[in-house]
């Protein structure tokens, strides 16, 4: 099973079937996290069945508009799409468990391939 890629060198990548980076001066590795989706130039990671804390009384009718109001406010850690299927943003990345909730939190070390997170280690 695929953990992830290393890039060695301008053109040589490898896959990697662990999930731990090891140390190295020129390497590059991405290592596959879960979910995620990219809105207004961010990867924002989901997790279904939790809710974030703070969250905001303010609902959105889309995930897309949650995502730019969240962009704006400085406070802001993430959305949660509630059980209602209405949006609000979160000011505290806390997660907790919530039936029914997804939460989406800005992670500005991934890329994104294939509908999936990357973490982007460097000189690993």
């Amino acid at each position: 099973k695929c953990n992830g890629v290393t890039k060695q060198g301008s053109t040589v990548y490898k896959l990697n079937t662990g999930s731990t980076a090891e140390s190295h001066k020129t390497y590059t590795v991405y290592i596959k996290g879960g979910k995620s989706v990219v809105s207004n130039g961010k990867a924002w990671a989901t997790s279904s069945g939790y809710s974030l804390g703070g969250l905001g009384a303010k609902e959105y009718p889309s995930a897309n508009a949650a995502f730019k109001a969240c962009t704006k406010a400085s406070t802001c850690n993430g959305v949660v799409k509630k059980k209602s299927g209405k949006y609000v943003i979160a000011t505290k990345s806390t997660k907790t468990k919530s039936t029914g909730a997804t939460s989406y939190t800005v992670s500005s070390t991934v890329a994104v391939w294939g509908d999936y997170s990357w973490t982007v280690k460097s000189g690993y």
